[in-house]
């Protein structure tokens, strides 16, 4: 080959061979420092809309309670009504499936509480009539309500924890229809 081609073919080659990389590569480590925390989800306000049969039947088992069969001696008597049988209106439990729920992400050795509390248990309708409420009490996922708070270990983001809610109701100060408004439960979540 002539030197001049020759010479032509070296470039060429030093031409398109690559050139040396100047790289240089590291792994970084990532971390998330992920909190401790509880999420709750809850209604602000709960309105009971009674209906009559729901009333009548909590207080004497129906709107119509058949006293048995009255025998007279003659053409007048007295028919002795007991109003029975009769629920008493100071005894009575309203209830709420699915209260509150929580997810929560906790440090190892917590675990999430979630309580119930009355903020005002008087609730009044503006006539001099009143409803009371005490004693709330929830429970976890379902179960029959037992106690004011429960414990459960952390749900994680993915999934919750439920509970229902049980309080007793005093209506023996109702003194007519309407709406019977001011009463507050308090919920309380925490990771403890």
């Amino acid at each position: 080959m002539k030197p001049m081609k020759r010479l032509l073919v070296v470039l060429l080659m030093l031409a398109t061979a690559a050139a040396p990389a100047l790289a240089a590569s590291a792994a970084t480590s990532i971390q998330f420092d992920v909190p401790s925390i509880v999420i709750l989800y809850y209604h602000g306000t709960i309105n009971f809309d009674i209906s009559e049969a729901a009333l009548a039947s909590a207080l004497a088992g129906g709107t119509e309670v058949d006293e048995g069969t009255l025998t007279l001696n003659g053409l007048s008597g007295s028919g002795n009504l007991t109003a029975t049988p009769f629920n008493n209106p100071a005894a009575l439990t309203a209830s709420v499936d699915n209260f509150w729920a929580v997810r929560s992400i906790s440090r190892v050795a917590e675990q999430t509480q979630v309580s119930v509390s009355l903020s005002t248990s008087t609730l009044s309708n503006g006539a001099g009539g009143t409803i009371t409420i005490n004693n709330p009490l929830t429970d976890l996922n379902g179960v029959a309500p037992t106690g004011s708070s429960v414990s459960f270990g952390a749900t994680g983001l993915s999934t919750f924890a439920s509970g229902d809610l049980a309080v007793n109701v005093d209506m023996s100060g109702v003194n007519n229809a309407g709406l019977y408004a001011g009463g507050s439960i308090v919920i309380t979540a925490v990771n403890l």
